[in-house]
């Protein structure tokens, strides 16, 4: 299960509640999850109450108040237990926000950072530098969904085996199937108490109904139903038919098989050649992400551009398009080689 550290402005209308259902910050002595990952902070101090204001004191938004010393420490060590930060940035001086992002990323941590689109980025470039995912919307429910469906520790929280049998199983009675990849195994924990156990609490139709608008699960496309009937269907007609016109039948079926599959082979060669049209026109970003992933560690820009002034990638029409001004990805293999050296030290 992943652990997110929630780093943003504490106020009255908490954002988090839009996550959670409630404000985490007054609900410190319970675990709470949201699709199958745990808020791990901040957390402010139990005894946070309205006083005036002091030196030795921090007031939130809220009203509340904690000491900075103590606040400080805890945030530290919550960031430093958690595998990741999600981190909502509402205004340019949100410099405790900005603060915790540079130290999870000294911690290594993945940071997925949602700015509001009515604010200026441009001072904000260094501590953005820093981040896995930078998003800018006024939707934290869409970026967490987003934030939930693209990130590392997705495999962790995947719809287990025996899982997936037992809710084909229950929805089969219901004429229903589960959509593919539509949900992890704790959204399948809730659905199967909610089909298995009569005292969970749940209203069987409503929970099904909301599964089905949410696209979790469809009704069933009957494909078994259709190609029982359809095999019914031909050993009817084949009792009225010659061996002739059912060799014929056979080899038009046949033919139509194959081209289905040179089809799909043409399909195949189109993408990968469009792809490949992708990757040899990349941008600073682009080459930057081939590198990345080749490397297997996050390399940021700077260095990235002292590279390639150094190899003279730029100077080299193997490596560089200067019409379209675009890298090829040739490209990526002098850099990576040269990244590797100078990790080795030499």
């Amino acid at each position: 299960m992943g652990k997110v550290y929630f780093a943003g402005p504490i106020c009255d209308e908490d954002w988090r509640r839009d996550i959670f259902g409630c404000n985490p910050l007054d609900s410190l002595d319970k675990i709470l999850v949201a699709d199958g990952y745990t808020y791990v902070g901040p957390k402010r101090s139990k005894e946070s109450t309205y006083v005036e204001k002091h030196d030795d004191l921090v007031i939130f938004n809220d009203g509340t108040v904690d000491i900075k010393t103590e606040l400080f420490k805890r945030c530290i060590e919550d960031i430093s237990r958690a595998n990741a930060v999600f981190a909502w940035i509402d205004s340019e001086d949100r410099y405790g926000t900005l603060a915790e992002i540079m130290y999870a990323f000294s911690k290594g941590l993945y940071i997925y950072v949602v700015i509001s689109p009515s604010i200026s980025t441009n001072e904000l470039w260094f501590p953005l530098e820093a981040a896995s995912v930078v998003v800018k919307t006024d939707n934290i429910k869409s970026a967490w969904k987003d934030f939930t469906e693209n990130n590392p520790f997705k495999e962790r929280v995947k719809i287990t085996e025996g899982q997936g049998y037992l809710l084909s199983k229950e929805l089969a009675k219901y004429q229903l199937e589960l959509m593919p990849g539509s949900m992890n195994k704790h959204q399948a924990k809730k659905l199967i108490a909610a089909l298995v156990n009569p005292s969970s609490g749940f209203d069987k139709d409503k929970t099904l109904l909301q599964y089905i608008e949410d696209k979790k699960v469809r009704h069933k496309t009957s494909n078994d139903v259709k190609v029982v009937m359809k095999k019914q269907v031909e050993l009817r007609s084949r009792r009225n038919q010659s061996l002739e016109d059912i060799e014929l039948e056979e080899r038009f079926r046949e033919r139509i098989r194959q081209e289905n599959v040179e089809r799909a082979e043409r399909s195949r060669v189109r993408r990968e050649k469009e792809e490949a049209a992708l990757r040899y026109n990349l941008d600073d970003k682009g080459l930057q992400k081939l590198v990345c992933e080749a490397l297997g560690e996050r390399i940021t820009m700077q260095p990235l551009q002292k590279a390639i002034r150094k190899l003279k990638i730029c100077g080299n029409q193997k490596y560089y398009k200067v019409k379209t001004r675009s890298y090829t990805d040739e490209a990526v293999a002098p850099l990576v080689a040269y990244f590797k050296e100078k990790k080795r030290g030499k």
